[in-house]
């Protein structure tokens, strides 16, 4: 199999300006902002933006709210591999098991192609099924 696109990790940086109620810890509202607090009102719906004016106030409704506060919200995660098949297909190789589409050829999380799974297991008496994640393949 040929790489076509090396797996990578991806960042992504996120804030939320945060005005939790007073009388119940926990809850409130969060709105998308910058690393400094100043939210993206374009990206606000016409119910978020009144609710965001409504903290401001420091009351929502009945309820009161505290103070403004940013929360990093900010994760990563795994852009998976991609790689071309001896069949000519593109297959994405984001699980320890990864199978064309097209010919059912069985490819590892690097891309090596692995042996006929008839024989996945014999040496620990398993059924090749047994050898499988849960989620890498819907060929059962």
């Amino acid at each position: 199999m040929k790489i076509l696109k090396q797996s990578r990790l991806v960042e992504v940086q996120r804030f939320h300006l945060c005005f939790d109620y007073l009388d119940s810890p926990g809850a409130g509202y969060g709105f998308d902002c910058d690393a400094e607090g100043h939210p993206i009102m374009d990206a606000m719906s016409p119910t978020a933006q009144a609710n965001y004016v409504a903290c401001l106030s420091g009351r929502v409704g009945d309820s009161p709210v505290g103070p403004g506060h940013v929360d990093d919200v900010s994760y990563s995660y795994k852009e998976p591999a991609v790689g071309r098949c001896t069949c000519g297909v593109e297959v994405e190789l984001g699980e320890f098991t990864n199978a064309c589409g097209s010919c059912g050829g069985d490819y590892n999380w690097a891309g090596q192609e692995l042996g006929p799974r008839e024989d996945w297991g014999a040496e620990t008496g398993e059924h090749w099924t047994e050898c499988i994640g849960p989620f890498s393949d819907e060929r059962e």
